[in-house]
């Protein structure tokens, strides 16, 4: 099975209502630093700046994140 590419156009403020909507708590941190927090479970993240979109990787971890907390 070949892995879907994570796409390059996704914007935090799109990322944000999702979390949200999840029930995740998005807590600021130094810097551009979110920490991101559901019951037991938290990640810290960087937002993007000064672009709008986050980068790959970032959509992983936070894709993992959700994975973990929404138990799947």
């Amino acid at each position: 099975m070949q892995a879907e590419s994570t796409p390059a156009d996704i914007r935090w403020q799109e990322v944000e209502s999702l979390l949200t909507a999840l029930g995740v708590r998005i807590i600021e941190r130094a810097g551009s630093r979110v920490q991101l927090v559901k019951g037991s479970d938290a990640i810290v993240v960087h937002r993007p700046h000064p672009r709008p979109e986050i980068r790959r990787d970032t959509v992983r971890d936070i894709v993992r994140f959700i994975e973990r907390v929404e138990g799947r």
